[in-house]
């Protein structure tokens, strides 16, 4: 079952596949989302307002410290 999963990669192999992948922006840009008419965010939606946070963390405090505060309280909220 796993026979087709290769134990490692080269360098080579690595670059290549970076070379040949698509970019993050055309994979994005051309995303369908499959978003629809229900009252439920779909991923797209969650994924924009979840970097949207982010972003503003970022703006309002410099540093990785406030994205560890907010992994903190993130699992503080899902654990209550």
């Amino acid at each position: 079952m796993t026979s087709s999963i290769p134990n490692g990669f080269s360098m080579d192999d690595l670059h290549s596949l970076m070379e040949t992948a698509p970019k993050e922006e055309e994979v994005k840009a051309t995303r369908d989302c499959g978003c629809d008419d229900s009252d439920e965010p779909c991923q797209h939606e969650v994924e924009k307002a979840a970097e949207a946070a982010l972003d503003l963390a970022s703006e309002l405090c410099e540093g990785p410290l406030v994205h560890k505060v907010m992994a903190v309280e993130i699992i503080s909220r899902m654990a209550q």
